[in-house]
Formats: C-alpha cells, sequence, structure tokens
C-alpha cells in the first residue's frame, strides 16, 4: 500500500471501529505523529493496543475534513484527561479511506 499523502485541509486518522458496530476509536492523527515510529521515508510503526481483546477490530485510516479533525481532537484529549475512551459515531466529514481487520482470539 502506498503511503496516504493528505490533500488540502484533509487530516488522516487511525480508528478502529470493531466488527459488527457502529462504534469508532480515534486514536492518532498522523500529521501529529505522535503514535508512530518512523522507520524509513514514508514508513511507520504504531504499537496499537485494542483495550478489550477478544473479537474483531477493524482498524481503518480515516480520512476528516477540518470539522471532523476537530471533533477527534476534542475526544482525544478528553479520554487522554479522563483515561475514559466512550465509544464514537463516525462524525460527518470523516470515511475511512482504507482498513485492516484484526482478530484477537
Amino acid at each position: 500500500m502506498a503511503f496516504l499523502r493528505p490533500k488540502k485541509d484533509e487530516y488522516l486518522w487511525i480508528v478502529n471501529n470493531p466488527a459488527g458496530s457502529k462504534d469508532w476509536y480515534p486514536k492518532c492523527n498522523l500529521e501529529d505523529r505522535i503514535c508512530g515510529t518512523p522507520i524509513k521515508e514514508d514508513v511507520w510503526l504504531y504499537k496499537y493496543w485494542i483495550k478489550n481483546g477478544r473479537g474483531i477490530h477493524r482498524i481503518h485510516i480515516v480520512s476528516a475534513n477540518k470539522s471532523a479533525n476537530l471533533a477527534f481532537k476534542n475526544y482525544l484529549s478528553k479520554a487522554l484527561e479522563t483515561g475514559d475512551w466512550p465509544a464514537e459515531p463516525l462524525p460527518g466529514g470523516a470515511y475511512s479511506l482504507t482498513k485492516v481487520t484484526i482478530t484477537v482470539e
């Protein structure tokens, strides 16, 4: 997969979406690069922790417009402050670009 480069006014996020659910858990804004380690040009290593281990999880790269980006940033700020990571619906202005499915047994 080629590295995804955001368009103007587009923000890319890593977001977990457990299979069969409408719940979304924003985890990291790729632009901020706070959740990854550069390996080489355009290749990053991301460690991803799934709180509720068992089940099927879909980890998405989500495109967010300015409004959705702000909603994700507010969610992340509050979650880090409180330690509570509630499920959220995907905000308007956000959509999945690609995903990987992970099964945890």
